[in-house]
């Protein structure tokens, strides 16, 4: 693979969005995202094709008779076409339709989404020095491209490649934090999100009768982009806190431009103890994995 960006022990191939350990692509590194997405739900762009075909096709009192199931289980029951004598063909066209639907809305929030990065990268990138007064950080912070070293004592380095290996090399943890502040050896982390809506609660589930929450370890938290995103930032601060005894992340900063161009800035909690105890689940069920494998090895 081609070697876009590299710090250290990790490489970045952007074409496969791949991190893997210098001189062996076969040892890859799991990013933040995808470790972040094993504690909460995925959309499931089926069930949701089926719900929203069915709230079309149907008399809205019918739709009201099973939309409360429906959303309680998120399972789908074909009996349901049977039960009120619902055309297949024409259901399965207007899934087929809904679905293609969300496949180009989200190849439209995509390239939306990189073109939104790639300016923010850019502005940085046009002068070397910059005032942050956004931040509420003083002086003049340098900015160049491609440095990862973190030796300035007032820097800026946008879309900073940072990795980390644990001694027993069990966790292979890497991602790419969108702007990274330096300020002597204090930190500000700041993330751009552009999807449409920051959402900080989730349903309420009757049948646990709480709001849905993440995945064990992490079901202290709503199952929300907003939990998503500050799990996601607050292990970027581990990550580089780990870089550097004497470093401290200081400030995460969320900032959503929504499908109106309205930027909203958040202030996120640094959940440390959250991503410690993530990190240490998914060692634990790293480590079982890995033992099974070579035990596997060892039988065949």
């Amino acid at each position: 693979m081609e070697i876009d960006k590299k710090n250290g022990l990790c490489n970045y191939c952007d074409k496969h969005h791949a991190y893997w350990v210098d001189g062996n692509e076969d040892d890859r590194y799991i990013s933040v995202t995808t470790l972040i997405s094993q504690f909460h739900e995925k959309f499931d762009a089926n069930f949701w094709g089926r719900y929203k075909a069915l709230e079309a096709i149907v008399d809205p009192t019918i739709f009201s008779m099973e939309k409360k199931n429906l959303l309680a289980t998120h399972k789908w029951d074909d009996d349901i076409l049977k039960r009120y004598d619902i055309d297949v063909l024409t259901f399965n066209t207007k899934v087929n339709e809904i679905i293609d639907g969300y496949e180009h809305e989200k190849q439209i929030a995509c390239d939306r989404g990189t073109k939104f990065h790639l300016e923010q990268e850019q502005k940085f990138y046009k002068q070397t020095y910059h005032a942050l007064p956004q931040f509420n950080l003083s002086g003049e912070f340098k900015c160049l491209p491609n440095n990862y070293e973190l030796k300035e004592e007032k820097g800026i380095y946008p879309e900073f490649l940072v990795s980390k290996i644990t001694k027993d090399g069990i966790l292979k943890l890497a991602g790419q934090i969108d702007l990274l502040v330096k300020d002597g050896n204090d930190f500000l982390i700041a993330d751009y999100k552009t999807n449409k809506e920051i959402k900080q609660k989730s349903f309420y589930d009757r049948a646990a009768r709480s709001t849905k929450k993440m995945f064990y370890p992490l079901n202290n938290f709503d199952d929300v982009n907003y939990s998503h995103y500050t799990l996601q930032l607050s292990t970027y601060a581990w990550m580089i806190e780990q870089l550097n005894p004497d470093y401290k992340v200081k400030k995460l900063v969320l900032i959503h431009c929504d499908h109106s161009d309205k930027i909203t800035t958040y202030d996120l909690n640094y959940v440390k103890e959250d991503v410690i105890r993530m990190l240490g689940y998914y060692k634990k069920q790293r480590g079982i994995e890995l033992e099974h494998n070579k035990t596997k090895q060892i039988n065949f």
